[in-house]
């Protein structure tokens, strides 16, 4: 099983003893069993070792057996303690241009690892911080995920999943994901930006002043907007049975190019016919049925 040994050697005062220093690395596969190992003292032969000085007495001596068990890893998330799973009804816990922020914990009776587990958490940045031991025989270590929605994300909900393991990587370890959903019609504002720059952005056909009305708290629209703050690009309309695409732009104007280019998530409908209750980011327009 990998085990090595180095070449015997005189020691103690006497110098009428052998050593020989053995060592061995357990790898994945050898947890949860106890594993062996014999060892016989024979009669020394070797002309280094006069026969005078010999260890041993006879040619066979005493059998030396060593148990030596190997743990098996236990690997648990204690942040969050399980996954974490938005309502179909929540509108988002991110928006498109706003850092969305995770801390991460695992812990384990082996140097604990965490590793990006899903291919929407590969768009983001996961970054170690620290380790450290908790006693008793476990160690925890911490992880910060970040993740920045763009433009195509809007209305999407991305599992963002991890994996609890050992650093050895001798078992699977534990799976956890969070779900990031990026809202509708919302955009976080970035140095320098302006509405009338939002409207070139985002292809508006209409005034930049729909924009302002959208957004009451912004009091005056010839000032650059303050970064980080959130801007609503217009309201957002539930659908009713039988409306489509065609129907829903035709009735506010716009196209379904357009309403693509905000709601990414309908693309991926089957056909034209949207579900009941569908909400969509209108570029901008007002109807009693928004919300």
């Amino acid at each position: 099983v990998g085990m090595t040994y180095g070449a015997q050697y005189t020691c103690g005062a006497s110098g009428r003893r052998v050593c020989v220093d053995l060592a061995w690395t357990p790898h994945a596969g050898h947890e949860g069993a106890v594993h062996e190992l014999r060892a016989t003292a024979l009669q020394a032969t070797s002309a280094s070792i006069p026969a005078a000085n010999a260890p041993c007495d006879a040619s066979e001596g005493t059998r030396l057996l060593i148990r030596i068990p190997v743990t098996a890893a236990s690997n648990t998330w204690v942040q969050p303690a399980a996954s974490v799973t938005l309502d179909s009804k929540d509108p988002g816990n991110a928006a498109v241009g706003q850092r969305f922020a995770t801390s991460l914990r695992c812990r384990s009776n082996y140097e604990p690892l965490v590793e990006v587990d899903s291919t929407d958490a590969q768009r983001g940045q996961l970054t170690r911080l620290q380790s450290f031991y908790e006693g008793g025989g476990t160690w925890a270590v911490d992880y910060n995920f970040t993740f920045t929605p763009q433009r195509g994300d809007e209305g999407t909900t991305r599992s963002m999943c991890f994996r609890c393991r050992d650093g050895a990587r001798s078992s699977p370890g534990q799976r956890v994901c969070v779900d990031v959903r990026t809202r509708l019609c919302t955009y976080t504002v970035q140095a320098g930006d302006t509405f009338k720059s939002l409207t070139r952005r985002y292809q508006l056909n209409t005034n930049w002043l729909n924009l302002w009305n959208a957004n009451p708290a912004v009091t005056d629209p010839d000032l650059l907007l303050v970064p980080g703050s959130r801007v609503r690009l217009g309201p957002v309309y539930l659908s009713r049975a039988g409306d489509t695409l065609s129907s829903v732009s035709a009735s506010f104007s716009t196209t379904v190019k357009l309403l693509l280019s905000v709601n990414p998530a309908l693309s991926l409908l089957p056909d034209d016919l949207l579900p009941t209750s569908t909400a969509i980011c209108l570029l901008p327009c007002t109807s009693p049925t928004v919300v």
